[in-house]
């Protein structure tokens, strides 16, 4: 137990497990922000659509062509 092949082996062990242990955490940080991301993306799109159908609802709503579908919401809520 006092050879310092047993010490050197040991301490590379332990290092190499804080290596991984901040490999996997750096790994589930990125996942859950690009998680994130992905459900912003999702809850502004449903968050547009319910706005349509709201104006829609409210018979403000008028026909307009998808490529100036974002203009149009963006002056919606201004």
């Amino acid at each position: 137990m006092s050879a310092t092949h047993f010490r050197d082996s040991y301490l590379a062990e332990i290092e190499c497990l804080k290596a991984k242990t901040h490999l996997i955490r750096e790994v589930i940080t990125l996942l859950i922000e690009d998680e994130r991301q992905a459900n912003n993306g999702i809850r502004e799109y449903i968050e547009q659509a319910y706005r349509l159908l709201y104006s829609q609802i409210k018979k403000d709503w008028t026909y307009v062509k998808p490529e100036d579908r974002e203009r149009a919401l963006n002056e919606a809520e201004l």
